[in-house]
């Protein structure tokens, strides 16, 4: 489920929302994927890291295959990211930041 928020982070947010890693807001444009995890069984938990986690990668192979770079991380600070988004159930979702078009002396 698509979710459009109307919320513009700057560069220095972003940084900050990334635990204050640099890459994060190095790049053109950001994406942040967020996912509910199921933790009624664990054979559903880990099948949903394995498809967030190739989802992932198919967003960082089309930015290499076009020469973006692209910096990837689940270390964010889930507090305050989920507040900026007005998400209020945070204790089950996983996480990644991308910053796509990273500078190639950035990466």
């Amino acid at each position: 489920m698509e979710k459009k928020t109307g919320i513009s982070l700057n560069r220095k947010e972003f940084q900050d929302l990334a635990i204050g890693q640099y890459p994060a807001s190095a790049g053109a444009f950001n994406i942040v994927m967020i996912n509910e995890m199921d933790v009624s069984s664990s054979k559903k938990y880990e099948e949903q890291f394995i498809s967030l986690g190739k989802l992932g990668q198919r967003i960082c192979l089309t930015a290499t295959r076009e020469d973006l770079g692209v910096f990837l991380t689940p270390a964010v600070k889930d507090k305050a990211l989920f507040g900026k988004l007005g998400i209020t159930q945070y204790d089950r979702c996983a996480t990644y930041l991308f910053s796509i078009g990273v500078p190639k002396g950035e990466r």
